[in-house]
């Protein structure tokens, strides 16, 4: 859709009972196009292109036959939002986010240099910056928990220096006590991998060595503050579908399931750290 044409839908969610065609086209006019107002044509030949998509719907005149007002669907509704909630993330910078917390992470978990590093994230949202300044300096061996399809994603976003490791009967190929570090990036309750996250974490422990250190990062769950519009907004962040989070009891309760109880957790500007050393 053209950038026109998402504006329209916006602006028509707000009509219960929808607009006048030319009532839409003087105020989209009056905002964006001053100097060089759309053409009735154009302005028409948008609407009927939202229309042959399903996202409007035309009110007929009773007299001469013609639209006369134009509605959005609930197929519209559903378009914009997911545009929105798409769109959304693009008001946080999330890679320069990171790497402004990445020193207090290592901080934190005293970080140290190892020979061998399994890398597990729950989405694929993937901060390429991140593996130079943060993965890659702390690790002889850096290996990705990832399937040959999203491992070729890997390469073809740049990142050529990591291994595969994958899932054989539900569990990571890799032997007990082999990595020294192991990263789960963006946890979350999912299904994702075939296993139950709780399932996944087992697996971690399993493979990572006695005494390596186990780190989760992810996004902390938004708090509610008692005001309509941040309340309103954390709800519907909440319910994006490409947005994943988890709150620190939730955390507690995954690591408890598995008989973890000395999980260090530490919240850093949204972005929940936690980790162990395992035993």
């Amino acid at each position: 859709m053209s950038f026109v044409q998402i504006y329209l839908l916006n602006i028509l969610i707000s009509y219960s009972t929808g607009a006048i065609r030319f009532t839409l086209l003087n105020q989209i006019n009056d905002v964006f196009f001053h100097e060089k107002p759309l053409a009735p044509s154009t302005f028409y030949n948008s609407l009927q292109r939202l229309e042959k998509k399903g996202f409007v719907s035309f009110q007929e005149d009773g007299k001469s036959g013609k639209g006369k007002s134009v509605q959005a669907t609930l197929l519209g509704k559903i378009a914009i939002q997911m545009i929105t909630q798409m769109m959304i993330f693009n008001i946080w910078d999330i890679g320069t986010i990171l790497k402004e917390i990445v020193p207090e992470i290592i901080s934190k978990t005293k970080l140290t240099h190892v020979h061998s590093t399994l890398l597990i994230h729950f989405d694929e949202l993937l901060n390429v910056e991140l593996f130079d300044e943060f993965y890659y300096p702390y690790s002889e061996e850096l290996y990705v928990l990832a399937d040959d399809e999203y491992y070729d994603r890997y390469l073809k976003r740049g990142i050529t220096e990591v291994h595969q490791s994958k899932f054989r009967n539900k569990m990571i190929r890799e032997p007990n006590n082999f990595f020294d570090t192991t990263f789960l990036v963006r946890y979350r309750k999912t299904d994702k991998f075939g296993i139950s996250e709780t399932k996944m974490l087992q697996e971690t422990l399993r493979v990572t060595k006695s005494n390596g250190k186990l780190i989760i990062i992810s996004i902390n769950d938004i708090p509610r503050s008692n005001h309509f519009i941040p309340d309103a907004f954390g709800q519907f962040v909440d319910q994006n579908p490409f947005f994943f989070s988890i709150n620190e009891q939730d955390l507690k309760s995954d690591f408890k399931e598995v008989g973890i109880q000395n999980l260090n957790v530490h919240n850093i500007n949204g972005i929940i750290v936690a980790w162990i050393n395992v035993p």
